[in-house]
C-alpha cells in the first residue's frame, strides 16, 4: 500500500485517518501576513504606532537578537525627527518622520524621509527627497536624490545598490 504524501497543514486537516488532535487559540498580539512589498511595508510601518509596538515587543517575551555594540545615535543641530525608531550607530542631519531607520545609518544635511525604510549601513546623501522607499543594507543615496513612493508601490532599492542623480532623471 502506498503511503499519502503530507505536503501542508491543509493536507494533515483533509486527511480522513489522520490521528491528530485540532485545537484552538485565541491570540490578540501582533500578526502580520507578509506576502508582499506593500504588506512588508504597511507592517513595518504599523509599528511605528506604540499600540502596535507593545503588541509586538513583549515584556515578558523579549526577542533577542544579535548583539552590535554601537555608539547612540547622534542627533546634529538642525535635525527633525518625529514619529520614528531609530537604531544605535545613526547620524542624523536631515529631517525623518514617520520612518524606521536601522542601526548605523548616515542621514546628510537637508535629506527630508518620510515613510522609509532604512536598512542598516545606509547613506542617504545631502538635500534627498526620499517618500515610502524600502534601502535594504548599505545602500548608498548620492546627493539631491529625488525617490518617490506610494503606500501602495513603495520604491526598493536593492542591498549595496547605488543611487545617483543621473539614475532617477
Amino acid at each position: 500500500m502506498k503511503k499519502k504524501k503530507i505536503i501542508s497543514i491543509e493536507d494533515v486537516v483533509n486527511r480522513k485517518k489522520a490521528p491528530y488532535t485540532f485545537n484552538t487559540y485565541t491570540h490578540d498580539g501582533f500578526v502580520a501576513v507578509i506576502d508582499s512589498t506593500e504588506n512588508y511595508f504597511r507592517s513595518a510601518m504599523s509599528l511605528l504606532e506604540a499600540g502596535q509596538r507593545e503588541k509586538l515587543f513583549l515584556k515578558d517575551r523579549p526577542i533577542y537578537t544579535k548583539v552590535k555594540d554601537e555608539p547612540p545615535t547622534k542627533y546634529l543641530k538642525g535635525s527633525q525627527v518625529s514619529q520614528a525608531l531609530i537604531g544605535n550607530g545613526c547620524t542624523i542631519a536631515g529631517s525623518v518622520k514617520k520612518s524606521i531607520i536601522s542601526r548605523a545609518v548616515l542621514i546628510e544635511e537637508g535629506a527630508q524621509l518620510e515613510n522609509c525604510i532604512i536598512m542598516q549601513k545606509s547613506r542617504v546623501g545631502k538635500n534627498c527627497e526620499l517618500t515610502c522607499v524600502i534601502a535594504d543594507k548599505e545602500v548608498q543615496i548620492d546627493d539631491g536624490v529625488v525617490l518617490k513612493g506610494t503606500w501602495q508601490q513603495p520604491i526598493v532599492l536593492r542591498k549595496g545598490e547605488r543611487v545617483t542623480k543621473e539614475d532617477v532623471q
